[in-house]
């Protein structure tokens, strides 16, 4: 019984946070607008079949007209939702079209950033990737472990938890970039494609986010952080992936802000992995970042598998080459990230004219 009232209550706070959003959707007027319009369109064949009988006499047009209104369109059939719906589809696109015009980074810079030769993984760091089984296996529930061991904060590589899954460390120094640069990136790149791109061109194909983030997204300037969904396209390795990530607090994920605070940790960036634009949950993933005299250290962790518990899948997708190129993949995407962002942020930071 219990059970069933949880089920219950779960569904009806989803029920009101679809109400809020709907609301909130609906509260400007082109959206009124727009929804008047589908709903005069929708309603064509009622009236249109009212005005045929009476301009050319024709009586099975008011027949159709009202088993239209009776069956379909009337108050307790699916016709206001599906209007809803409609309507709230043509504002995203229009929403889409006029965020595309809004969000295009200069010709110039994007062909610069898109052409530049990429940073090569240094020698000691390939050489650790290279070498399996070298780092702690620091389980999930310990991570906070790795922001007071200054040992952990330097490891690099991977290895294996007895369950099959991996733990994949990183470390990448960022100087002249800022806690404030990073939060401004992770709200400012998923906007548009072009700018997923460039921080890692050849690898980076395309990102989007969960509508119930449009609001969040679409802010004049980078907001507080919200818990947000973002769908990147990326390939790790060899292998491409529609992923799905869900951005979480450090407090959610497990963290905790007075260890942060004593170990001069400004941010995590942290979330739950998916494949397949979520279908299949698989990893864990936190990227620590450490202030330091002349910026940001970044200390990556993945914990690779550690949601996917089919035990098939396990077998068939992790594997060292899994956990190499997971670790090779985010080593050039933040040296990168840590070349291109002073100037992106220092020209696109501010709200655009």
């Amino acid at each position: 019984m219990e059970k069933l009232k949880s089920i219950f209550a779960k569904l009806k706070d989803k029920f009101i946070s679809f109400c809020k959003w709907v609301w909130s959707e609906c509260k400007d007027w082109r959206t009124v607008v727009i929804f008047a319009v589908v709903v005069v369109v929708m309603y064509s064949p009622v009236w249109g079949g009212y005005i045929c009988h009476a301009l050319f006499g024709w009586s099975w047009c008011s027949v159709f007209a009202t088993a239209y209104l009776a069956f379909w369109a009337g108050p307790f059939t699916p016709y206001f939702p599906l209007c809803i719906a409609i309507a709230l589809a043509i504002k995203r696109l229009f929403d889409k079209k006029k965020d595309s015009k809004n969000k295009k980074i200069d010709t110039a810079l994007a062909d610069e950033l898109m052409k530049k030769p990429l940073p090569e993984i240094p020698a000691d760091i390939a050489e650790m990737i290279n070498t399996s089984g070298k780092i702690t296996l620091t389980g999930f529930e310990d991570k906070n472990d790795i922001l007071n061991d200054e040992n952990l904060q330097q490891e690099v590589g991977f290895s294996k938890f007895s369950d099959g899954s991996y733990l994949v460390s990183m470390v990448c120094p960022m100087p002249n970039i800022t806690a404030d640069m990073i939060k401004w990136w992770f709200w400012w790149h998923p906007q548009s494609n072009e700018r997923y791109k460039i921080w890692f061109p050849g690898e980076h194909y395309s990102v989007g986010y969960g509508s119930r983030n449009s609001e969040y997204f679409s802010a004049e300037s980078c907001p507080d952080f919200q818990p947000n969904t973002q769908y990147p396209t990326e390939r790790i390795g060899e292998i491409r992936m529609p992923l799905r990530i869900d951005f979480v607090t450090p407090e959610e994920f497990g963290f905790s802000q007075n260890i942060m605070n004593e170990n001069n940790i400004p941010i995590i960036v942290c979330g739950h992995v998916g494949a397949l634009r979520g279908a299949v949950w698989h990893t864990e993933m936190a990227h620590i970042f450490k202030q330091t005299d002349d910026g940001l250290f970044l200390i990556s962790r993945f914990w690779l598998g550690k949601r996917l518990k089919n035990k098939l899948l396990r077998k068939i997708i992790l594997t060292d080459k899994t956990a190499k190129g997971m670790a090779e993949h985010c080593c050039v995407e933040y040296r990168n990230l840590a070349q291109i962002l002073p100037v992106l942020y220092e020209k696109y930071s501010q709200p655009q004219d």
